[in-house]
């Protein structure tokens, strides 16, 4: 059988894809090296805990909001449940310095009224700053459904200000830039170096409303999975793609797989990081200027993650996250950093089968890839001795960190998994084991969807943002460019 296309890679933006194009009528072969279907979101079990691995919460999936509208579009809006977040505040943030818990609460009247009460020298910029981060996000066209898509540049911003810039400019307040700056680990990219419009993308969602999902990131999976089969999808995982051939005239004509299988197809779409893409292609197919510029693009950070289990029966983190920050330091997301002094995320972990006596905790501290560089020719399950002890250290510093900072956590958790740049190179496919990809920061161009090979498309975090969101909108405007936009902005105005 010959495809119309074969789309490399089954995470969100691929899955996405395949879904919009099969609901258009094309005959759709998704491609997967992992043995199922979008394997960072489907997370993993240890001690009767189940801990995300690839979302843990999202914005913008309120009713009638854009997340909300994206599946049901797809089909997939009945196969999730919804877990709203605690509304009066869905982030928690910490310092040392301060004697109270700011709360990030959501919508933007309650979210400035929080910030003018606690910072009251401050009520102008605060106002000023979140009327610009709403007019930013509803700039965009695929974030907002009645914006020109005249505006479509703005989907791919590379240039400032910064949002350390837009903080610096509007408050003197330290504590208050911190807090919002702290949703940088929605993204990956410092302060300094992501564009405000950039960073106005990501958490415009996230202030009108804030959801998890039943089962996570897998009950996601699990949810695009029935509606890919629904609409006749082929799925080929635990192949991975070692070429793209291409025909006689320069068209992509078929995707070969390790094993020698050819998956024939009139075109094809990779989701899979930009920079893996040349390894897939003849050389000479893209000018040496795209080449270099795929090669030198830049990641966001990595991290160390540590996975604990909470014996004490307690949950101070139900419906809400915990943002802990410590001395105040000039670049926290950075190697400048020390470990001890980096911010943490930490987020809860679901029970299996409701088992209350078993909560878990998920520890998320920024680390760049170079802190395991001497073992960076090695694999999961073949760590030497050397590495084995700097990364029971550094889980031991977590954790302590982790205690110290939060007593409501103090000798009641275990610790059961860890994670560093390494572990999240080898099972997201990430060259540095970055969480987010490629960076989306100031004076880098990013690849767009369609590449200057007829037939050859990208898709993907790297394209427009990272995250849920900005994989599902990254497939929306690949399929667009495929389809033509205004076709697909009126379906899914009709799904409103």
């Amino acid at each position: 059988m010959k495809y119309d296309f074969a789309i490399i890679g089954a995470g969100i933006s691929g899955m996405t894809t395949a879904v919009i194009l099969a609901q258009h009528g094309h005959s759709v072969a998704l491609i997967e090296a992992a043995g199922r279907m979008g394997p960072v979101l489907r997370g993993f079990h240890r001690r009767g805990v189940y801990f995300d691995t690839g979302f843990h919460y999202t914005g913008g999936l309120d009713d009638g909001e854009i997340l909300d509208i994206f599946f049901r579009y797809l089909g997939i809006n009945d196969k999730i449940q919804k877990i709203p977040f605690d509304p009066d505040g869905f982030d928690l943030f910490r310092f040392p310095s301060l004697k109270e818990d700011f709360l990030f609460p959501c919508g933007y009247n309650r979210i400035q009224e929080r910030f003018c009460s606690v910072f009251p020298k401050e009520q102008k910029g605060i106002r000023d700053f979140f009327h610009a981060v709403r007019e930013s996000f509803q700039s965009r066209p695929y974030l907002n459904l009645d914006q020109d898509m005249s505006s479509f540049q703005k989907l791919r911003t590379v240039y400032g200000p910064s949002l350390k810039a837009v903080l610096d400019s509007l408050f003197k307040d330290r504590h208050l830039k911190r807090i919002l700056s702290g949703h940088c680990y929605l993204h990956g990219v410092s302060p300094e170096e992501v564009p405000f419009s950039q960073h106005a993308a990501v958490v415009g969602s996230y202030y009108t409303s804030v959801h998890g999902l039943r089962g996570g990131g897998a009950g996601l999976v699990h949810a695009f999975e029935e509606r890919l089969s629904e609409i006749g999808v082929d799925v080929f995982c635990g192949q991975r793609a070692s070429a793209i051939d291409f025909s006689g005239t320069g068209h992509p004509e078929a995707v070969r797989l390790q094993d020698g299988t050819r998956i024939l197809s009139r075109a094809c779409i990779s989701s899979i990081h930009p920079r893996f893409l040349l390894n897939l292609v003849p050389s000479g197919l893209f000018r040496p200027a795209y080449i270099r510029r795929l090669e030198a693009l830049d990641e966001s950070f990595s991290s160390f993650i540590l996975y604990g289990v909470n014996r004490s029966g307690r949950n101070p983190l139900k419906k809400r996250n915990l943002f802990v920050f410590s001395a105040d330091t000039k670049d926290p997301f950075t190697n400048n950093c020390p470990l001890e002094k980096r911010p943490l995320f930490i987020s809860s972990a679901t029970p299996e089968n409701g088992r209350s006596e078993s909560q878990g905790v998920a520890v998320i501290c920024p680390s760049m890839a170079n802190q395991t560089a001497p073992w960076k020719d090695t694999r999961a399950g073949h760590r030497p001795e050397g590495y084995q002890r700097v990364k029971g250290r550094i889980m031991g510093i977590l954790k302590h960190r982790m205690e110290e900072s939060c007593p409501e956590f103090k000798d009641a958790v275990e610790v059961v998994e860890g994670a560093t740049p390494l572990t999240l190179r080898d099972f997201s496919n990430s060259p540095a084991g970055s969480l987010y990809g490629v960076k989306h920061r100031i004076g880098q161009y990013n690849p767009g969807p369609a590449t200057r090979i007829k037939g050859l498309y990208l898709v993907g975090q790297a394209v427009v943002a990272p995250g849920v969101l900005g994989a599902v909108i990254s497939a929306f405007l690949t399929c667009g460019s495929i389809l033509d936009h205004d076709r697909i902005r009126k379906e899914l105005n009709a799904c409103r």
